[in-house]
């Protein structure tokens, strides 16, 4: 059944108003008409079975519920922690992230970062990889939304992770690979492309992350964060 994201207001009222982007999206692009029904999922991991119906002016842009609000597929309490990579490959492991269901994507500035966020830019950036996100939730089945934060000190993100049991990071000078079982919440810390740089390393150790390597060759490094991602989510028995 085709899935479209709502607020949570509309999966919980017996009948209510589509916002313009989903009424557009189902009857122009899905080309449904009425009485068609669909799930709708409200990014926080509800949703529930609706009909495309009329509103008071006779158009196509209401929804009336058929089923319970029920709980959905949701993400794992898994955060990658990824330093910014250049081009369009933030793009692509948001997506795959999505479909894993990863919980949520912290981006870092990295040393070697080559792509750099600037002031004014970061809402639009960010805009744009919740719908990569957003989309990839609809197609995958996901009811709830990969949480994404904008670029932040690797420091920061070190404090917002401290209490997790689990907090690694992807090194291949490092003698072992993932535990065969991770206990969540676990932060998994990815650098950009030439990887991390030295005094990133030292930081991460002294905050008493965990190197770790994978038994691969050398991997870029939106492959490398989504293979240590699915390893991550076996070790959390959520694969």
């Amino acid at each position: 059944m085709r899935r479209c994201p709502l607020p949570p207001e509309a999966l919980r009222a017996a009948r209510a108003p589509l916002p313009p982007e989903a009424a557009h999206y189902l009857t122009a692009v899905l080309r449904l008409k009425e009485g068609a029904e669909f799930i709708g999922f409200d990014g926080q991991g509800g949703e529930r079975v609706l009909a495309l119906a009329r509103d008071a002016e006779g158009e196509l842009r209401a929804a009336e519920a058929r089923g319970d609000l029920t709980r959905g597929r949701a993400g794992a309490p898994l955060t990658l922690c990824y330093g910014v990579p250049k081009g369009d490959k933030l793009d692509l492991v948001a997506r795959m992230l999505t479909e894993l269901g990863v919980g949520a994507l912290d981006l870092w500035a990295a040393e070697r970062s080559v792509s750099v966020w600037r002031e004014g830019k970061q809402d639009s950036k960010l805009e744009r990889l919740e719908r990569v996100a957003d989309e990839a939730a609809r197609q995958c089945g996901r009811a709830d939304a990969l949480r994404l934060s904008p670029p932040a000190p690797l420091r920061a993100l070190l404090t917002r992770h401290a209490a997790a049991p689990a907090r690694l990071y992807l090194d291949p000078a490092a003698a072992g690979g993932l535990p065969e079982r991770l206990e969540g919440p676990c932060a998994l810390c990815v650098g950009p492309e030439g990887g991390l740089a030295p005094s990133e390393l030292e930081a991460l150790r002294e905050a008493g992350w965990r190197g770790v390597a994978l038994a691969t060759p050398v991997l870029r490094t939106e492959t490398a964060a989504v293979v240590a991602c699915a390893l991550a989510l076996d070790r959390l028995g959520w694969a």
